[in-house]
């Protein structure tokens, strides 16, 4: 008997415990589910965009970039041994570091059996949209353009325009670049962080060849000139809109994760199986709610900054920060699905940098072909060349310019802040990079 009445006690304990579990889950989800609630149609109301149909503008077959490119996906034409070459050669290329003319002509055959998928670049970039996915989907099932296609492509479009500058069709080498160019921001229409990052990479090697094909080579003002109103402000300003639709789409996928497609593989633990798995999610789903909703509002502060030049975000990137750090335990969604937008803006900066630098190296160029001379000062660019002396994106003041024997350089101090004389790596491996962050523009006469 005493067995019994200890077993009905703990029982009747178990089944309290339950009934408040339930109770307490009850008015959290209500709670939070209402809270929620407020929220999203607070966004929509101020016409933020919360699905990918809502983000994603409906596109014409015959204006969509994206179906040319899925031809050109079709004709890659790269073996193992293609891409240790190309990696190696590029790297080398960017270092200023001596190319055999066996690497050469190797990579000139790889060029050629990409031949047909290079010339669809420019029919890809004429088009005036660019439409890969099937926007009646999620974020997560959606297709993307395959990144590793889209960066060797357009490496191997630079390295075939400086192998033609280096034969002196210099024309011929810019309009091959002017297409790469126009064709990278086409990838960052997909709306996703992930191509958004894929096309400002491309666009950045399309800058250094830009950079390498014309240094030291004759070029007059019928081809400068088209170039440098190519690279204009809007050109700047079209990027940071980029970053800020990226930026929404990144808050539809975080909405997806926390409440619609993989919250359930990500929230429960990898021993749960089956009816339990779904019950502990079950469970949790209120707080996942609360995740969400008290984590939306980093997008907002993340779209406002996209606009910013990048030395006016410095002081929210240590908000951010720290509010990153303290996320509650159960803000799994957030921990796991707000990527380090820190790291993206700084490579949208780095890109500004190398705008603006070749900006003032073309129009340094068109200036000596007007006078005999390199100017003196960049503000001798302004107002016939340039509006304005062009600013620095990460100090706020302006580009570092120097005569230099019978050239002259140009240069971002980049992230460390630092004159290191115009080096760079060109290689990317953290935040604020040590030394040799300078992003430049150099003609030695």
């Amino acid at each position: 008997m005493k067995i019994r009445k200890v077993f009905i006690r703990v029982l009747f304990v178990l089944l309290a415990v339950v009934a408040a579990v339930l109770v307490v889950r009850a008015i959290l989800n209500f709670t939070e589910g209402r809270r929620l609630t407020r929220t999203l149609a607070g966004l929509k109301g101020q016409g933020t965009p919360l699905t990918v149909k809502e983000l994603i503008p409906p596109c014409p077959e015959s204006e969509n970039g994206a179906m040319l490119w899925k031809a050109a996906e079709e004709l890659y034409a790269f073996e193992g041994e293609d891409s240790k070459l190309i990696t190696k050669v590029y790297q080398a290329f960017v270092r200023n570091e001596v190319i055999s003319p066996e690497e050469w002509s190797a990579l000139t055959r790889v060029i050629e059996k990409n031949r047909r998928m290079l010339d669809l670049i420019p029919e890809v970039a004429a088009k005036p949209r660019f439409q890969y996915g099937d926007r009646e989907l999620s974020f997560s099932e959606r297709r993307m353009p395959d990144a590793i296609k889209v960066l060797r492509s357009m490496r191997l479009l630079g390295f075939e325009a400086f192998m033609t500058a280096e034969k002196g069709d210099i024309r011929a080498s810019l309009d091959r670049l002017r297409a790469g160019l126009r064709f990278a921001p086409k990838i960052a229409e997909e709306s996703s962080l992930i191509s958004y990052l894929v096309a400002l990479a491309s666009e950045k090697q399309c800058l250094l060849f830009l950079n390498k094909s014309l240094s030291g080579r004759e070029a007059g003002e019928e081809i400068l000139v088209p170039l440098l109103n190519d690279l204009n402000e809007r050109q700047i300003e079209r990027w940071k809109a980029l970053l800020k639709t990226s930026t929404r789409g990144e808050r539809i996928l975080f909405m997806e994760i926390g409440l619609l497609t993989d919250a359930q593989s990500w929230a429960t633990s990898s021993w749960l199986k089956g009816e339990a798995q779904k019950l502990y999610y079950w469970l949790i789903r209120p707080l996942i709610k609360r995740d969400v909703n008290q984590n939306l509002p980093i997008y907002a502060g993340l779209e406002a900054n996209a606009a910013l030049p990048y030395f006016r975000t410095r002081d929210y990137w240590k908000i951010h920060r720290d509010r990153m750090r303290d996320l509650p335990w159960y803000a799994v969604a957030a921990k796991l699905a707000i990527p380090d937008m820190e790291a993206t803006f700084m490579k949208t900066a780095t890109f500004d940098a190398l705008v603006r630098t070749a900006r003032a190296g073309l129009a340094c160029r068109i200036y000596k072909g007007r006078t005999g001379q390199y100017p003196e000062s960049l503000e001798a660019l302004v107002p016939d060349l340039l509006n304005e002396v062009p600013v620095d994106p990460f100090t706020g003041k302006p580009l570092v310019y120097r005569r230099d024997g019978e050239g002259f350089i140009v240069y971002s101090l980049g992230s460390n802040e630092k004159d290191d004389g115009g080096r760079s790596t060109y290689m990317i491996t953290q935040l604020v990079m040590e030394k040799d962050d300078d992003w430049s523009w150099k003609e030695d006469r």
